[in-house]
């Protein structure tokens, strides 16, 4: 097996050796190719699992409104979170582009939602006296919608909160995606 090595400045006054390697066995290659795979994925899961459990307390404690399904229309909104200075939760809202009946199962069940994760990841990040923005992807699988009717309009309406922009400076969250499977007999 050959090697070459080559200095290389990626931040100044900071430089790593690369060591590149020819001829290595396929096997070895593909093994390392599944293993910087599987450890990005592994690594991505934990920085993300506090916002996955929020979203999984959401799914459980929230159901999806059956004229939405019937409709086949998911949802996609945005979720306005107010910090206050000691790091809490002041307050939450969604964004106009979600459908009014969302927004009442959203209301209703709100204050069964587990709000813990969600809170360690406020404290995680030292965010205070600011607004975090979480966009949440509603989507379900149903046999009777081939195709899901995403309403233009409700897009235009993501960055709207009771018919204002979002104005300021805001944390910007990874999206929470969202799904369940639903069965509706009829």
């Amino acid at each position: 097996m050959h090697q070459s090595a080559k200095k290389v400045s990626i931040i100044p006054y900071i430089e790593i050796e690369l060591k590149v390697m020819i001829a290595l066995p396929i096997k070895k290659v593909i093994f390392l190719a599944g293993f910087l795979a599987l450890s990005g994925n592994i690594f991505a899961q934990n920085a993300d699992s506090l916002l996955n459990d929020f979203g999984n307390s959401i799914l459980k404690k929230m159901h999806y409104p059956n004229e939405l399904v019937s409709r086949c229309t998911p949802t996609f909104t945005v979720l306005k979170i107010t910090v206050d200075k000691e790091g809490e939760i002041a307050n939450m809202q969604l964004s106009d582009s979600a459908d009014p009946l969302f927004v009442v199962e959203w209301l209703s069940k709100k204050k069964l939602i587990d709000l813990s994760s969600l809170k360690k990841y406020i404290k995680k990040y030292s965010i205070a006296s600011t607004e975090v923005l979480l966009p949440i992807n509603y989507t379900f699988s149903n046999r009777s919608c081939s195709t899901m009717n995403i309403d233009q309009a409700n897009c235009l309406r993501l960055f709207l909160f009771e018919n204002s922009p979002a104005k300021g400076n805001f944390y910007v969250l990874p999206p929470l995606n969202l799904f369940r499977k639903i069965t509706m007999s009829y």
